[in-house]
């Protein structure tokens, strides 16, 4: 199923109302993506919501949204081939935001080792190498709902709960300090919280463009939202 086809469970638009709003672009791609992750954005009047396909316009967001989902290493490998990778890099070295969420944030890392293919028929590709995390597939898939609290500076204490739902294990390689880790995991549902399912989860960078969560429905989290929100507007040049 494509993302057009998705896009029609989805809610209306809360579109066309007051400047302040916060504006959103979901990437589309050409496999199977969780846009259920972004329903909550589509219910909240503060917030402008639009599709776009990869080889399409953009528009001018407040930030870029790519959403997890299947085959993700070949959605990876589609986006190196027809220049939305490089349009990304570009994004970020203009000043914009990325939020990827699962395989969305995957993608924001160096590159996917798949070799029994188990995401799909790409056995490796290099990502957006715009986080310092390497992703590796295995068999046994994490499935959970998990609580997690937040650990960066203007959001720490803020509290979240959603889904993991994964084959890919991301290491996060050693870095310059120049990232940031996202949340500190504080529970899995039927699981132990162990330190190669990860301890903490996410990265941001620490100017803020990029951001990466393997947390499901985050939007859910009406806390974390207003902070990310008022982030959001915060940034626009005044």
């Amino acid at each position: 199923m494509h993302d057009e086809q998705t896009k029609e469970h989805l809610p209306a638009s809360a579109s066309g109302r007051a400047g302040d709003n916060v504006r959103f672009t979901i990437l589309q791609f050409p496999y199977v993506s969780r846009n259920t992750d972004f329903e909550p954005l589509f219910m909240d009047p503060q917030v402008e919501v639009r599709f776009a396909r990869l080889t399409h316009a953009w528009g001018n967001p407040d930030a870029i949204l790519i959403p997890g989902g299947s085959r993700t290493a070949d959605a990876m490998r589609f986006m190196n081939r027809c220049g939305a990778a490089r349009r990304l890099r570009d994004h970020v070295a203009n000043g914009g935001v990325i939020f990827g969420i699962c395989g969305g944030y995957q993608m924001l890392g160096q590159s996917f080792y798949d070799p029994q293919g188990i995401d799909g028929r790409t056995k490796f590709v290099q990502g957006l190498d715009l986080l310092p995390v390497v992703t590796r597939f295995s068999p046994q898939k994490l499935a959970c709902t998990t609580t997690m609290t937040c650990l960066l500076p203007e959001m720490a204490g803020v509290s979240v709960q959603g889904r993991e739902g994964r084959y890919g294990r991301s290491q996060v390689l050693p870095h310059n300090g120049n990232f940031l880790d996202l949340h500190q995991v504080v529970s899995r549902t039927d699981h132990e919280v162990r330190e190669e399912e990860g301890l903490k989860d996410g990265l941001v960078t620490a100017d803020r463009r990029v951001w990466g969560t393997y947390l499901h429905r985050i939007f859910e989290n009406a806390a974390w939202n207003d902070k990310f929100f008022t982030f959001l507007r915060r940034r626009r040049p005044h």
